[in-house]
């Protein structure tokens, strides 16, 4: 039984031969492969073309970062380089226009108009027929140097108005109405305070007078030809 698996002795020459051939086809099959292989990768790089070969990982940048910004070139007299200024800059016209201008009364400087702001209010909204009418006008120094503003009676007031009707005001019958400079400090505020009698008055103080009427009246006021920018209402109520 041994000597039937594993016989001994020399094999027929064509078993040999039938050997070396399967080895052989075996050996250019693998090399029939292989040169297909590199013949089919050459091929492939040597094809791609158009949108194939652009990567599409990489994002696209807006025009306007990536675009230098032209200088600008000299033009006209500039391209002389004699350095010297031209136009209307050198004579210093629109600095001039933009100061306020400044004057003087008895030596002193008088704060300009464009520096003061001007506000009045009244003590309440509504007043009975047993109340008076309490007003204050303040004044504010903007400037950031002293200068002085005439505070006296004439100068500085404040105004009762109904519509188109001028009531009463404090300039009509002031009893020092004569200049009263006053100095004020940078930031520097003022204030000045009045009783209304609900009379009416008029310029030059006559003597006849009346009263006013219920209903709504406005206040206003003025510290020389500067006037508040917003005006105050108040109401005088029925007895």
């Amino acid at each position: 039984m041994d000597t039937l698996r594993n016989p001994s002795g020399p094999l027929p020459a064509s078993t040999y031969w039938r050997r070396r051939l399967v080895i052989i086809g075996v050996l250019l099959a693998v090399v029939a492969g292989v040169v297909w292989a590199c013949a089919n990768n050459s091929g492939a790089e040597q094809k791609p073309t158009g949108a194939a070969g652009t990567p599409t990982d990489i994002p696209t940048v807006p025009a306007d970062t990536v675009s230098p910004t032209p200088t600008p070139t000299p033009t006209g007299t500039g391209t002389t380089g004699t350095g010297e200024p031209t136009g209307t800059a050198t004579t210093g016209t629109t600095s001039a226009k933009a100061s306020p201008s400044l004057s003087t009364r008895n030596g002193k400087l008088l704060c300009p108009a464009s520096d003061l702001r001007v506000s009045v209010r009244s003590d309440q909204k509504f007043y009975s027929a047993g109340q008076q009418p309490k007003f204050t006008l303040i004044v504010v120094n903007l400037r950031k140097k002293p200068c002085y503003v005439d505070v006296g009676s004439s100068a500085l007031g404040v105004t009762v108005i109904s519509g188109k009707d001028r009531v009463w005001s404090t300039v009509d019958c002031a009893k020092s109405p004569a200049e009263k400079l006053r100095r004020f400090e940078s930031g520097d505020v003022y204030t000045a305070t009045a009783s209304w009698k609900k009379t009416r008055s008029a310029k030059g103080c006559p003597a006849t007078k009346g009263t006013a009427k219920p209903g709504y009246y406005v206040l206003d006021g003025h510290v020389g030809k500067v006037k508040p920018e917003e005006r105050s209402v108040f109401v005088l109520e029925k007895g």
